[in-house]
């Protein structure tokens, strides 16, 4: 993994430099500088890609996950909120001054 990850940063770095001399108005043979018409790096950047959008999908279903348990925590929180707010009027409001009533 940690081999792919160093091919893919590599890939990367080529693309990010053939855009900017394209961008600066350099004459660039991109198809040689990306390796198009040779099998082998053609399947590099096929890797590269899929390696690409498959982190990409975990990120967004990590991203989904993360929001669900903030909603559920924040649910949670605001159900015991009412909760301890019912208890506090309900305490004041039987004529005791609010004091605790203990159950056995």
């Amino acid at each position: 993994m940690l081999n792919f990850s160093r091919k893919t940063d590599a890939k990367l770095t080529v693309l990010r430099e053939v855009l900017q001399r394209v961008k600066n108005g350099e004459d660039v043979d991109v198809e040689k500088l990306l390796g198009t018409g040779n099998p082998e790096q053609e399947k590099e950047w096929e890797d590269v890609m899929n390696e690409i959008e498959n982190t990409d999908m975990l990120a967004e279903a990590k991203k989904k996950r993360e929001a669900k348990v903030a909603a559920r925590e924040a649910a949670r929180a605001a159900e015991q909120d009412a909760v301890a707010k019912e208890k506090k009027s309900e305490g004041s409001s039987d004529g005791k001054g609010g004091r605790p009533r203990f159950m056995m």
